[in-house]
């Protein structure tokens, strides 16, 4: 019989010794010799005609000599997965969730416990689904997240897990092993926090000025608006004009101005506007100053108090003959109430005041009435 081209079986009577040792024929040159469909491998002697003779009887290729079956590897050592891997902790869990054994040592009280036991509520399902993945043996899996300690301590941890070599008699066994990195989580929970609040200051604060920008004064009108209503008391607003500011920027040049909106910035935030008012840059030349539970007589004091203070940083004007730069403030008083949201009228009122005392002649306070 002559063989199908690439046959790796051999015509003929010549006999294939296989070696004992190697499990190589001669003329194989180092090759193994090819293990038949049946996942068997062929090691005494057959001759071409002889498997013939088998497959025509329907027998299939001719084991001679049984492979021997692996033996089952022994379970896996925590203590020396713990060791070599670094881990700070490791289990192994039968497919009931029972918690079979555990290293360190220190942690023996859990063994015989269910790993549920241990879980979060908001956590079990997550766990659940890692170890489902785990008991599959086709690849492991991770867990990262809360869990309640022996004495009852939350710890956040790092979890590997993965199929066991050994076998319980309830069936496949799965390892857990990790690491308790709380600490680092609470350091990068306080960083993300720390970077929260600096966005949100960085979204709300004018970078120039150092005030509430127009964002932010919408948030603390908000808030404002609501405590006072809550109180029955009074809310105040000053809107707050740079007289002549464009002829100022236009002579001086932008960085001038930019200067001088920084000192009267400093003198919003000082005296009364300092302990009880809420500053804010409007936009351009334009400030707004709430004042939370102050009324209408008050709030035109505290008003015609930085105008003149303004006045006496004596800041020279080009624009303006033998002038300084000087303020013209709008102001307008309601009482919230409660469940009534702002409706931006409060800002019209003060606007409308700025104007007329602008029309009168600036560097002066007008009230809307």
């Amino acid at each position: 019989m002559t063989p199908a081209p690439g046959s790796p079986w051999r015509s003929g009577t010549t006999v294939a010794r296989l070696r004992s040792r190697t499990g190589r024929a001669p003329g194989t040159r180092g090759r193994r010799v090819p293990v038949p469909p049946g996942g068997v491998t062929l090691g005494a002697v057959c001759t071409g005609s002889a498997i013939v003779a088998a497959l025509a009887a329907g027998a299939g290729l001719v084991t001679l000599v049984a492979a021997r079956r692996r033996p089952e590897p022994p379970a896996c050592d925590l203590d020396r997965l713990i060791v070599r891997y670094g881990y700070q902790f490791a289990c192994t869990i039968d497919p009931h969730g029972v918690i079979l054994a555990v290293a360190p040592s220190r942690g023996a009280e859990v063994v015989r416990r269910g790993w549920r036991e241990f879980a979060l509520p908001a956590e079990t399902r997550r766990i659940d689904r890692a170890l489902e993945v785990g008991r599959t043996g086709l690849r492991g899996t991770t867990y990262s997240g809360w869990i309640a300690t022996a004495d009852g301590s939350l710890r956040w941890v790092d979890v590997h897990i993965w199929l066991d070599r050994g076998r319980s008699a309830a069936g496949p066994v799965v390892v857990a092993a990790g690491r308790d990195v709380t600490e680092e989580r609470l350091r990068g929970i306080e960083r993300v926090l720390r970077l929260t609040r600096e966005l949100e200051l960085a979204a709300t604060t004018d970078p120039l000025t150092g005030l509430l920008n127009r964002r932010g004064l919408a948030q603390a009108q908000v808030r404002t608006w609501a405590a006072t209503a809550a109180t029955g008391r009074a809310l105040s607003m000053l809107v707050v004009d740079i007289d002549h500011f464009k002829d100022f920027n236009d002579a001086l040049g932008h960085a001038s101005g930019d200067r001088v909106l920084v000192a009267i910035a400093a003198a919003i935030r000082s005296g009364p506007c300092r302990e009880i008012g809420v500053p804010a840059r409007y936009g351009g030349e334009e400030f707004v100053v709430l004042l939370p539970g102050i009324g209408a007589d008050d709030a035109r004091a505290v008003a015609e108090q930085l105008v003149r203070r303004v006045r006496r940083l004596d800041i020279g004007h080009p624009g303006r003959r033998g002038g300084s730069v000087t303020v013209t403030v709008g102001v307008a008083t309601v009482y919230p109430r409660t469940g009534t949201p702002d409706d931006g009228q409060l800002f019209c009122a003060a606007d409308s005041a700025l104007f007329v005392a602008k029309r009168r002649g600036r560097d002066r306070v007008g009230v809307h009435t």
